[in-house]
């Protein structure tokens, strides 16, 4: 995929998380609307390091880099991170994201308690998301998307 469809697709996967988030939410207060935003965010996280890495390798900056999601997201910290200067804050949120993902995906019993969605693991340990934990998620997907999109325009100004 090139850079431009994976930008693409992580503004349209951003944009579908804040809608979700900001409009149907606040609307219809069903909790599990909460795991369709964090689903939407990694997504959209995702197919933004694709687009950086996509466009970095087209310059010839970084070789091939691993398709799976941690070796990706390990590629994109050691060799695009300070380079695009980037903020470090965003591996975290998104190795976060991504547990989020794999333990409902794994979850046994999954609930709503006051305004947060609980997961549990096999063994019961408790996990949770709340609307402020996506909005903090979405405001560091959104300061992602916004460096991407510089990066992209840099290149696209080129040709």
């Amino acid at each position: 995929m090139d850079y431009s469809t994976s930008a693409q697709r992580a503004n349209q996967r951003y944009d579908m998380a804040f809608h979700m988030l900001k409009v149907s939410y606040p609307m219809l207060k069903d909790h599990k609307l909460l795991m369709g935003i964090l689903l939407n965010l990694l997504q959209s996280t995702e197919y933004a390091v694709d687009a950086i890495l996509e466009y970095e390798r087209q310059l010839k900056l970084v070789s091939a880099y691993p398709q799976n999601f941690n070796g990706k997201v390990d590629f994109f910290r050691s060799k695009s991170l300070k380079r695009n200067n980037i903020s470090p804050n965003i591996i975290p949120a998104m190795m976060k994201m991504k547990e989020l993902v794999e333990l409902q995906k794994e979850s046994p019993i999954e609930f709503s308690r006051g305004n947060r969605y609980v997961l549990s693991k096999k063994d019961y340990q408790l996990h949770s998301i709340s609307i402020v934990e996506l909005e903090d998620f979405a405001n560091q997907t959104k300061e992602l998307l916004s460096s991407m999109q510089q990066i992209i325009s840099h290149f696209d100004k080129k040709e």
